[in-house]
């Protein structure tokens, strides 16, 4: 056995294993410190139960018949927790394990897929911290492979830890370790929004099929268990889907492009965005949809959501600050970014404020993406708010969204326009779900918060030479 097999077997094999003892430990610790369970040993008993729901969510919701490729972990363990229709005229998946030697080229003949032979032969793949003992030119290579061997529309499930390592489970973890073993830990970690723009920069061409495809990040969220046990936002789970891409082959970026991008402009992106949401605590409609959201009484029912939708802005100012919204105690409030910077920032400050009550997820700014994800998660939607969603998007969406709303839901859009034409043309979109629909203009009260902010002129005029409507709509869900 060569050195670097040595060597990367005690990496995936020992470490991870040792990563994932330490973690157990200080969860469950913490959950007895602060009287959640009687003993450390019922913690982490329902810390992997939690688990197995996190990560059964994400498997699609009929996987009879399916071919899944599961590399290096131990996601076999949430299939046997998960109920998984199978109807009696399909077989149950066919299940394959990929070793953890799969970057040794010493060991390829020994691997249980062939990268020629078993193009477009994968419905789903599953990692479970994989990546984060990857170099940024080893992770690139596997997620190419990936796009190899999934079929069209398959689904690439990733589980990663994207920060670093709580000095509690790294003083575990060494206890676990003799010394020859710690000296072989290389353990890269990294922002989530870093691996949401190596998923969606990465193509492929595949001839046998003539055509280019790429990946599309259609969920990515902090899991719920790491959430609740260990007020960790940055144990992120993403579901990729692949799909055909226009891109030319001549556009294709390299691989040397892509590591230099994930050294240089990702990180540094990410930086820029850090800096922006630490100085800046206030947005504009703030004080607006905290208003808004006092209109929603006490439910005795569980798994309600809130749900809002960032729409594709760069600029800080036009996001709702998922910190402003406070409602009654048990429901949750669902922000979805579709920007990966604040998405990363936004997971930095869920953990500094500590909430529970906080989901945070990303996409693609798909919002038929955001609705499965809902649905999956087995929420119901009690409102769903968005800024100037009509500038981009129509609301062909919005039977589905009805279909996973309570009865009494309320569907609230802040719009704005500066002309009487813009006007029209919002305001007939929102007669296409309801020809009922409150409009309140708000103009005035946006121009003297905005004010407020610290704006160019620019960037104030923005605000000042267009009209502000705040409008709604009774969604009259099934429930």
């Amino acid at each position: 056995m060569s050195e670097n097999t040595s060597k990367y077997k005690i990496r995936r094999q020992c470490v991870d294993e040792m990563y994932e003892l330490g973690e157990l430990f200080v969860f469950a610790k913490m959950a007895v410190e602060n009287g959640m369970f009687k003993d450390a040993d019922e913690a982490i008993t329902k810390f992997s139960e939690g688990l197995s729901k996190d990560i059964g969510r994400l498997l699609p919701r009929m996987i009879a018949d399916k071919t899944v490729l599961i590399v290096g972990s131990d996601y076999e363990r949430f299939f046997s927790s998960r109920d998984i229709l199978y109807p009696s005229s399909l077989p149950p998946a066919v299940i394959r394990y990929m070793k953890p030697e799969i970057i040794d080229n010493q060991n390829l003949d020994k691997l249980p897929v062939n990268i020629v032979n078993d193009i477009n032969s994968f419905d789903i793949i599953l990692t479970n911290r994989l990546l984060m003992y990857f170099t940024d030119g080893e992770c690139i290579n596997f997620l190419m492979d990936c796009l190899k061997l999934l079929r069209k529309d398959g689904l690439l499930i990733i589980n990663e830890p994207c920060e670093k390592l709580n000095l509690e489970y790294k003083a575990e973890i060494n206890k676990l370790l003799d010394e020859s073993e710690k000296s072989l830990i290389d353990i890269n970690i990294r922002w989530s929004s870093v691996y949401i723009k190596i998923f969606e920069s990465i193509e492929c061409f595949i001839p046998e099929k003539m055509e280019l495809y790429k990946f599309q990040v259609i969920h990515c969220s902090p899991m719920s268990s790491y959430v609740n046990f260990g007020n960790t936002f940055k144990r992120i789970q993403f579901k990729l889907k692949k799909i055909v891409t226009n891109t030319c082959i001549e556009d294709m970026p390299s691989t040397d492009c892509l590591k230099r991008n994930i050294s240089e402009c990702f990180t540094t992106d990410q930086i820029i965005v850090n800096s922006i949401c630490d100085i800046n605590r206030n947005y504009f409609a703030d004080n607006l949809i905290s208003h808004f959201y006092k209109r929603f009484y006490e439910s005795e029912r569980t798994n309600l959501a809130h749900v809002i939708f960032q729409c594709r802005r760069e600029e800080w100012y036009f996001r709702v600050n998922p910190f402003s919204i406070h409602t009654n105690k048990n429901d949750f409030v669902w922000v979805n970014e579709t920007c990966s910077e604040f998405f990363n920032s936004f997971l930095d400050n869920a953990k500094k404020k500590g909430t529970r009550k906080l989901k945070l997820s990303y996409s693609n700014n798909s919002i038929n993406d955001l609705i499965e994800s809902v649905k999956e998660a087995d929420f119901k939607v009690k409102s769903f708010f968005s800024i100037n969603l009509l500038d981009e998007h129509s609301l062909e969406f919005f039977s589905k969204l009805r279909c996973i709303s309570t009865k009494n839901a309320v569907f609230c859009l802040l719009e704005s326009y500066s002309s009487i034409e813009e006007g029209r043309r919002k305001g007939n979109e929102l007669r296409r779900i309801s020809n009922t629909y409150l409009s309140n203009d708000v103009s005035e009260k946006i121009c003297e918060e905005a004010m407020k902010l610290s704006l160019t002129n620019s960037e104030l005029n923005y605000f000042l030479k267009r009209r502000w409507h705040l409008m709604s709509v009774f969604m009259n869900g099934p429930e």
